[in-house]
């Protein structure tokens, strides 16, 4: 009876961290630390001091009708393809990498849920996002993970609060030294070789450590352009499917990545790019700007399937104005609560003309042009900033604060007060 109870107790606490109850455990949560207590380890446990036999709790911990064969402790989505259509569509433009990321993903989800593991072998996904800052490569990073994993939890906002999914940032792998002309030269001298294997050795035990807990685990490489070509060849048996893919853990054991899904972001070839470049052309330059970077390295054939992210034209930096003026509209009264009427009822207004008015402005300045959609999101900040500062503090509880283009050559935008009602009408919620 006392078994049974505490059988019972084990699996519900394995569940519990599979399925993100009460927070995902804490391997999950950050690069640094690695507190694991999993359902694999407790069932060790339980085999170990109940005598309980080999199969393990494969069945209760497997979710979403996947094939039988591996057990899973990260809840993964039931339609990826749906959830992927939805987080794509937070990105402006790029019909040419939505679709690739599309086709990308459901054939390989595809494969996943029909190849049994036993019989034959998965290919461990990796794609190749490059392309200019602010256009939108690291939302598609994210958007893939978050289509791949999902959280009884909820929706986190941070999208590595999700059990399964890990982050590598470039500079922090980085062997190189910043020349005096903004460049990077990657170094060759015995304290930079010993630097790279120690960044590999580290990478490898990280994934070793997701996949043997999560094999369905998403790893996103964002500006991997800062890691040397010497790291970048070291790390080849992660993407391998030559061989067989797989990460070396700290225990020395080999941990297969077949079912992993990696993403390298990086803005490799961006000076090449225009916007509407065609994706055979701009795949080509940015191949050749990855071989100029990284002269002489060996690199994984993943580095060549490349998702071009090309810069937004016009029309799309206003969509990403309408979107960033949509954000400030939420949150205006909150971060100017000490200028507004403490029972303002207006809000952030501004006339149709406003968001390609600001694409405009983007466009014809050099240094918020190279951020693109980073670029637009500082214009409207500053855009709102400056209608406060100017009219703020005429509003009254029934007005709105209003952005609008000014006329003439300048066509600076400005903001004026707009009056929602009446003011001997209005009635406010305290009144009532």
């Amino acid at each position: 009876m006392c078994r049974s109870i505490l059988l019972l107790a084990l699996l519900a606490c394995s569940l519990a961290f599979a399925s993100g109850a009460g927070g995902a455990p804490a391997h999950c949560k950050t690069i640094q630390t690695r507190a694991i207590t999993t359902g694999r380890q407790l069932w060790s446990f339980a085999k170990q001091h109940m005598g309980l036999d080999e199969e393990g709790p494969a069945s209760a911990l497997r979710n979403n009708g996947l094939p039988a064969g591996e057990q899973r402790y990260c809840k993964l989505r039931a339609d990826p393809n749906a959830k992927l259509e939805a987080e794509l569509g937070r990105i402006q433009g790029q019909p040419d990498a939505k679709t690739r990321l599309r086709l990308v993903l459901r054939l390989n989800d595809k494969a996943y849920r029909s190849v049994d593991p036993k019989k034959g072998r998965r290919k461990v996904l990796t794609v190749h996002i490059s392309g200019p800052s602010g256009v939108g490569k690291t939302m598609a990073a994210r958007a893939m993970a978050r289509a791949v994993v999902d959280s009884d939890a909820g929706e986190p906002e941070d999208v590595y609060q999700l059990c399964g999914v890990l982050s590598f940032i470039g500079h922090m792998y980085s062997s190189s030294t910043l020349q005096s002309d903004g460049t990077c030269k990657e170094e060759d001298s015995p304290e930079a070789r010993q630097k790279v294997e120690k960044y590999k050795v580290a990478i490898m035990q990280q994934v070793a450590a997701y996949v043997k807990d999560c094999p369905r685990s998403v790893f996103i490489f964002e500006d991997v352009q800062h890691m040397s070509g010497a790291l970048i060849e070291k790390l080849l048996p992660l993407f391998d499917n030559e061989n067989r893919p797989m990460a070396v853990g700290a225990d020395g054991e080999e941990q297969s990545t077949s079912d992993a899904v990696f993403v390298l972001v990086s803005d490799l070839g961006e000076q090449a790019l225009e916007a509407g470049l065609d994706r055979t052309e701009a795949k080509k330059r940015i191949k050749e700007a990855t071989k100029l970077h990284w002269p002489g390295a060996k690199l994984p054939k993943v580095m060549n399937d490349i998702i071009a992210f090309l810069p937004l034209t016009t029309e799309q930096m206003a969509g990403v104005a309408r979107r960033e003026l949509a954000k400030q509209k939420k949150t205006v009264a909150e971060v100017h609560k000490e200028e507004l009427p403490s029972d303002w009822m207006g809000e952030l207004a501004w006339s149709a003309d406003v968001p390609l008015r600001i694409a405009e402005l983007v466009q014809g300045d050099k240094k918020l042009q190279e951020r693109q959609g980073r670029g637009v999101s500082e214009c409207v900040e500053d855009a709102v900033e400056n209608a406060f500062d100017k009219v703020g503090s005429e509003l009254t509880r029934t007005q709105n604060l209003k952005l609008v283009v000014g006329k003439g050559d300048g066509r600076a935008i400005k903001g004026e007060v707009e009056t929602i009602v009446d003011a001997d009408e209005f009635v406010s919620d305290r009144e009532l």
